[in-house]
């Protein structure tokens, strides 16, 4: 009786014990069409916020010239502008990754991982971008603004890329 015990025991010990690490190895939950649908759905959420931010920023700034503009490469403008490139071209990727899936041609699982990393460290780099304060009025403005007006357009700004992000994580 003790015997059959113990057997019954090890034996829902190996059996639990090679679900779980078959359930570790797979690092994301769903099939790999799945996982790059969620992708591609991040990525497309993240460049709709960013070209938002770029031309609410650009409305700000269109009374001034485009060269110091364009010679300012810490600007928000161009750091929101090359953050939708990178994503424009993730999404290239996770678009070519989901043709090989779909016509059934050979692909790395190993790839879709990567992807899936690269995408994670994108979202992580908006974040931190959106979280940086506004500069103080338009770029290369002489005029000083109050402080109730910069918390007021920093506010705007911010809920409008709050709620962004939001319906990009949903």
């Amino acid at each position: 009786m003790i015997q059959n015990l113990r057997a019954v025991c090890t034996a829902i010990l190996l059996i639990s014990g090679l679900a779980f690490s078959n359930f570790a190895q797979n690092k994301g939950d769903g099939t790999a069409i799945q996982r790059l649908d969620v992708m591609r759905q991040k990525l497309d959420t993240m460049r709709r916020s960013l070209n938002g931010a770029a031309s609410a920023i650009k409305q700000e700034n269109k009374d001034d010239s485009k060269k110091d503009e364009k010679a300012d490469l810490d600007s928000p403008l161009t750091r929101l502008t090359n953050l939708e490139k990178e994503a424009a071209r993730l999404a290239s990727d996770v678009n070519n990754l989901r043709g090989k899936v779909d016509r059934g041609e050979k692909y790395e699982a190993s790839d879709v991982d990567q992807l899936e990393q690269s995408v994670s460290e994108l979202q992580a780099r908006v974040d931190r971008q959106r979280r940086k304060p506004l500069p103080p009025g338009p770029l290369g403005s002489r005029r000083r603004e109050s402080p109730a007006t910069l918390r007021r357009k920093r506010n705007s700004l911010g809920s409008l890329a709050e709620a962004a992000m939001t319906n990009m994580m949903n």
